[in-house]
């Protein structure tokens, strides 16, 4: 297993080039240098090999940036693309600034693709974030932003086909369709959603959390909360496609234009410690969201009230620990004097 470093003065200049050049085996490393910001997409026609690792700056993933501009608007392209199966990548950010086309995102994975991996990383993208992956992949600490976007299709964290997923502490912020979905055997667990784009921006049935049935397993949310602070009027908070085997466990979803009939959709076989428009009432669940402060509100329904067994390997989006009981959402509370943990996603 070898080490390849990629920037000015690595092995290869771009990331392209790295994974192009044909001497990648399973089990090598790719490693951005600090600085790394190039415009290109990388990925394209690399078939194999299986278990690659690229990494960046997992303590600040702004120090290694795949961008693509996508300058003749071509549908499809992303910033990166991955076809084999193993795949992991930690501590990137990737930006996908050009033309808003239903099927370009800032990073996809091919959906035959299984046991893809990303941790520590920032999406920003006027399309889509991370969209599609396949199954039992894990997408961990991920900061999904849409907010420079317009696309009313656009998704941020989104998977349309691929069973058995984990997504855990990770933030995603106004996307125009789905903010956070999986298929079956779905697992999702202290993250947090917001959405406050104009009715334009947002289309037909807006979704903060999207899950289907549990097959072999239950489809889970857990310690999770949605706030859709938007006025379009159908707008849904948590969306259920098939409730057999899925549990809504310690949530707060709100917002919805609808109130509790939309900020909760479908017939979860279990609903447990769940609260809706009408529980929160004028009762503080946020800093300040409106704002990006996405840390739960002291004193506030969201601080400390969650389930310590659902709580997220590595900490909250900042790879801070989870207090006992856990706060709701992507962000542990901090101590006055205190700051984000060991990472810099938010």
């Amino acid at each position: 297993m070898a080490t390849y470093n990629v920037g000015p003065s690595g092995t290869y200049a771009t990331l392209q080039t790295c994974l192009a050049s044909g001497v990648l085996v399973s089990g090598d490393t790719i490693q951005l240098e600090s600085g790394y910001d190039v415009d290109e997409m990388a990925g394209v026609g690399i078939a194999s090999p299986t278990n690659i690792t690229i990494i960046g700056d997992v303590s600040d993933p702004s120090n290694a940036v795949c961008r693509w501009s996508n300058p003749t608007s071509v549908n499809g392209t992303r910033a990166l693309y991955v076809h084999p199966s193993d795949w992991t990548v930690k501590g990137i950010t990737f930006k996908y600034t050009g033309a808003a086309l239903s099927l370009t995102s800032a990073v996809a994975v091919n959906t035959g693709a299984s046991g893809f991996l990303m941790e520590d990383c920032v999406l920003e993208s006027t399309s889509s974030g991370l969209y599609d992956f396949g199954g039992s992949s894990t997408i961990r600490r991920v900061k999904a932003d849409g907010s420079g976007g317009t696309l009313n299709t656009s998704r941020g964290i989104f998977s349309a086909g691929g069973d058995g997923n984990i997504i855990e502490s990770c933030l995603s912020i106004n996307w125009g369709l789905h903010h956070i979905g999986s298929d079956r055997d779905t697992v999702i667990k202290n993250c947090t959603v917001y959405n406050d784009r104009s009715d334009a921006n947002n289309g037909s049935n807006v979704t903060g959390i999207f899950v289907d049935k549990g097959v072999s397993a239950f489809t889970m949310v857990a310690n999770c909360v949605v706030f859709m602070n938007c006025t379009k009027t159908s707008a849904r908070g948590i969306s259920v496609s098939n409730g057999y085997l899925v549990s809504i466990l310690d949530c707060i979803t709100y917002g919805t234009p609808g109130g509790d009939a939309t900020d909760l959709v479908g017939s979860p076989v279990s609903v447990v410690n769940v609260t809706k428009s009408s529980g929160v009432g004028a009762s503080a669940v946020l800093v300040d969201a409106p704002n990006d402060d996405f840390y739960p509100a002291d004193p506030g329904l969201a601080l400390h009230t969650g389930n310590a067994l659902y709580d997220p390997a590595g900490g909250d989006l900042n790879q801070q620990p989870f207090n006992d009981p856990p706060s709701l959402g992507c962000l542990e509370a901090v101590a006055s004097g205190g700051g984000g943990g060991g990472g810099a996603v938010m």
